[in-house]
């Protein structure tokens, strides 16, 4: 699971987080100009050869994604184990979502997350403010449906 936080960033002596946030349990991918920067299959792609892929699995791992974000969002806090800059590297500049769930959220950058759903029965993503006891906002088949009823 992708888990991106956005906003005014809390720290505790093992956590940081932002004050809300979108948890995507479904295929993405970040794109600009007609190009795939990085995507949801790079979490399995190493950044150099391995030669045994089984302690690769079972171990903390460099993986395309890691390397990818580190560089996108200009940092690691190696406490919180979390990637995050100096100052932010991007803000957000617009969110769409379609009929279907499909999110699509637009960088300063002018690259965007891309998030599809590929199932019938899935929970694609959800967007809530942490810290807080209000719903999320919760979209799936599932959720869709649910939401439909109300």
């Amino acid at each position: 699971m992708l888990n991106l936080h956005f906003g005014e960033v809390t720290r505790t002596h093992d956590q940081s987080f932002g004050l809300y946030a979108v948890h995507i349990q479904a295929s993405w991918r970040l794109v600009r100009d007609s190009k795939i920067l990085v995507g949801s299959s790079d979490r399995w792609n190493p950044v150099e050869e391995v030669s045994d892929w089984d302690a690769w699995y079972e171990s903390p791992h460099p993986s395309r994604e890691d390397a990818f974000w580190e560089r996108f969002i200009g940092g690691i806090d190696l406490t919180t184990n979390s990637f995050e800059g100096e100052t932010p590297s991007v803000t957000v500049i617009a969110v769409h979502e379609n009929p279907i769930g499909d999110l699509v959220i637009g960088f300063s950058d002018g690259s965007n997350l891309e998030v599809y759903g590929c199932g019938t029965d899935d929970e694609f993503w959800r967007f809530f403010k942490l810290r807080d006891d209000t719903p999320h906002y919760v979209v799936g088949t599932e959720a869709k449906a649910e939401q439909a009823e109300l």
